[in-house]
């Protein structure tokens, strides 16, 4: 039986089609459009054609093929990380690293502050996850700012509640929740910090005996990192995204919204590719969770 399932409890979503396949028609208009913009605004492109994929998908298809409509998007979503950077610019805005010289990195806790505006100002989806501690790869040449940063929960995710039933089982699972490295820091720095994740938890909480995460493929996020760090296929996790007041918002800040609020909240328009759920098992004496819904 094959490790990878699906997970029920999702609540069904009105579909316009496939937005893979919408992507496979726009894709060149999409980039032309980020990268038009991001060098002007003075973002990252990579950052601002990820906030395309994530909030294009609210419009319909007449707007997505209309390029003015999404140039302005583009330059909507531009203004957007220049406003939530503010302050803030020089921590992306440092030489790159070429190299990742391991005897000068360290991974350690960072205080919260730091994990929440790194959160809030330059992940994508720009929404603070407090978490139970976030591990920051910091090196010589860089000593204040993380080059990347993991952030790491206890098991609170109610769809996978069916799993993990008792208080025990949800103790031994953490979830990474965020992770993040500046365009600076060297290419292998993810896979380095995935490492010394797993080493932290090992030596610091040994009762932890599984590590989850969650892949978004409609942004073009792969895993390869993390299946090259010994993570494995686990689980299939539909989705639709939220938008309040045409702006992304994680399920978490939907459900704390006042129901007054609720009217001005819109879904995505398109079938989304299903959120792919990943875990590593701290050892191989604990055998894989091989549970399905029928």
């Amino acid at each position: 039986m094959s490790s990878l399932l699906t997970c029920s409890g999702t609540p069904k979503q009105t579909a316009a089609g496939s937005w893979s396949g919408v992507l496979a028609s726009l894709a060149p208009q999409i980039r032309n459009a980020s990268r038009r913009t991001a060098f002007p605004a003075n973002v990252s492109e990579r950052d601002l054609y990820k906030q395309l994929l994530l909030h294009l998908p609210r419009l319909s298809w007449d707007d997505l093929v209309d390029p003015q409509y999404v140039a302005r998007e583009a330059e909507r979503l531009a203004e957007m990380l220049l406003r939530d950077r503010g302050g803030f610019e020089s921590w992306a805005d440092q030489p790159k690293v070429r190299v990742l010289d391991k005897p000068d990195a360290t991974v350690r806790a960072c205080e919260p502050e730091v994990a929440r505006e790194i959160h809030e100002r330059f992940h994508y989806i720009r929404s603070y996850h407090p978490g139970r501690v976030h591990l920051a790869l910091y090196l010589q040449s860089h000593p204040r700012i993380p080059a990347a940063l993991a952030s790491i929960s206890s098991m609170d995710i109610k769809h996978l509640d069916w799993l993990f039933a008792s208080a025990d089982e949800k103790e031994r699972v953490l979830v990474l929740t965020r992770l993040f490295a500046f365009d600076w820091a060297p290419r292998n720095s993810i896979s380095y910090l995935l490492g010394q994740v797993c080493r932290w938890t090992k030596r610091n909480l040994p009762k932890v005996t599984t590590l989850l995460t969650y892949i978004n493929p409609n942004l073009g996020f792969t895993g390869s990192s993390f299946l090259a760090a010994n993570w494995r296929p686990f689980l299939e996790k539909p989705v639709a995204y939220s938008y309040f007041q045409d702006t992304y918002i994680t399920h978490r800040r939907l459900s704390s919204l006042p129901a007054s609020a609720l009217t001005r909240v819109t879904r995505s328009l398109y079938e989304l590719e299903a959120l792919k759920i990943l875990r590593y098992e701290m050892s191989e004496e604990h055998a894989p969770l091989n549970r399905c819904v029928c």
